[in-house]
């Protein structure tokens, strides 16, 4: 992203991503907590089972943080064309 994209990115997250996100907030925040208690139990099972929990954690939160990202882009390049009209 550029420069202005991030700092509109920046400030799209600490203002207005909440408010999107507050309608879900409770489905999230169980999500989150199975996945804890999910990745707690491949610990529990050994090491590789543990890094394979772990590995996984991280690529979905790469995932995740990707399509948050597009998802802005998306909305950013519509305002724009919209304010072109």
């Amino acid at each position: 992203m550029t420069e202005l994209q991030n700092a509109i990115y920046l400030y799209a997250q600490e203002h207005l991503f909440p408010r999107f996100e507050a309608p879900n907030y409770e489905t999230l925040s169980v999500a989150r907590q199975e996945a804890e208690r999910l990745g707690k139990r491949l610990r529990e099972l050994g090491e590789e089972p543990g890094k394979c929990g772990r590995r996984l954690w991280t690529e979905l939160e790469t995932q995740a943080g990707f399509e948050k990202e597009a998802v802005f882009l998306a909305g950013l390049s519509i305002g724009l064309e919209l304010g072109r009209s």
